[in-house]
């Protein structure tokens, strides 16, 4: 039995290639006669009248279920079908259009619309209007702690933009898109995309730039009990022995500063002739008192209470 099956299998072995390629060319030729039902988009092709522009976007596709040959289906998606859609003669307003009086162009004979999606459409057509406005950042995040963002600007500082005269005209700024400042510490420079209103679209493909301003975040802190010396002199006697300090700076240099970090200095004049002098905060030069803290020069001292302090000889 299987010597007679071995024979059969290898005898008239190009008779047997023969009608496999048969089989298959008959398979594939019914194939591609046969009746199939199939979907295709195609691009819309939109022509406004000269100065109009839809208030709301257009639809740039439509979906068509067809009917036709397996292989006119699919020589239909595999080509460009566009749907012409000319309005040329319509005006302002409002309008509606059937989907249907606007033959698809590139579509085979031989396949048959059945259904469009959208079917029918309905729309306004306003004045274009063109205008410069404002570009307003839109943040989102916070920085790294201690540090803040200043300000935003962008390059160019406005956009040129069109859209429906009803839409543009109450524009006084776009907003961008969402700008990430999370855990920033430095400035940064990136370019930008605008969030623009429906319909309204920038007159030149401008890309515009933001510059992210970010500083240490300033604060103030007061510190109590900060101690009193006389500079150079231990004849002379403060009679007040500690004073209240006001610094202002970044938050990342005040955080760790305390009273015992900061001293106020008396100078007295050079030489000191009286018992008693009084002498005040404020002055760069000459008798005055001076306040010493841990802080770089970013740390500013804004106020010293009492502001006089009164020093005796001893």
């Amino acid at each position: 039995m299987s010597d007679s099956w071995l024979g059969w299998a290898i005898s008239n072995p190009l008779m047997k290639v023969m009608s496999l390629v048969l089989a298959v060319v008959t398979w594939l030729y019914v194939q591609g006669d046969e009746v199939h039902v199939g979907v295709i988009k195609a691009p819309v092709v939109w022509s406004l009248p000269a100065g109009l522009v839809s208030v709301e976007p257009l639809p740039k596709t439509i979906t068509m279920d067809v009917r036709g040959t397996r292989a006119a289906i699919r020589f239909a998606q595999e080509k460009v079908v566009r749907v012409p859609v000319d309005l040329n003669e319509v005006g302002m307003g409002e309008h509606a259009l059937e989907f249907g009086s606007f033959p698809a162009s590139g579509l085979p004979p031989s396949v048959e619309v059945l259904a469009l999606q959208p079917k029918s459409l309905r729309f306004t057509l306003d004045e274009l209007a063109l205008r410069k406005v404002a570009i307003k950042p839109a943040l989102v995040g916070e920085p790294e702690p201690g540090f803040e963002v200043r300000e935003v600007t962008f390059d160019p500082p406005v956009v040129d933009i069109q859209g429906p005269r009803t839409t543009v005209d109450a524009l006084r700024h776009v907003s961008t898109q969402p700008l990430d400042v999370s855990r920033l510490r430095d400035d940064v420079t990136t370019e930008i995309s605008l969030d623009l209103p429906r319909s309204v679209t920038m007159q030149a493909e401008v890309v515009p730039v933001a510059t992210i301003l970010v500083v240490p975040t300033m604060e103030r802190r007061v510190l109590s009990g900060v101690q009193v010396h006389v500079w150079s002199r231990y004849d002379y006697v403060p009679e007040e022995q500690r004073v209240e300090v006001t610094l202002e700076g970044p938050t990342s240099e005040l955080q760790g500063v305390t009273a015992e970090q900061v001293v106020a200095f008396v100078h007295l004049p050079d030489p000191a002739e009286r018992s008693r002098y009084e002498v005040w905060y404020g002055p760069r030069g000459g008798v005055r008192v001076r306040v010493l803290h841990p802080g770089s020069a970013k740390v500013k001292v804004v106020g010293v209470q009492p502001p006089n302090i009164s020093v005796r000889h001893r």
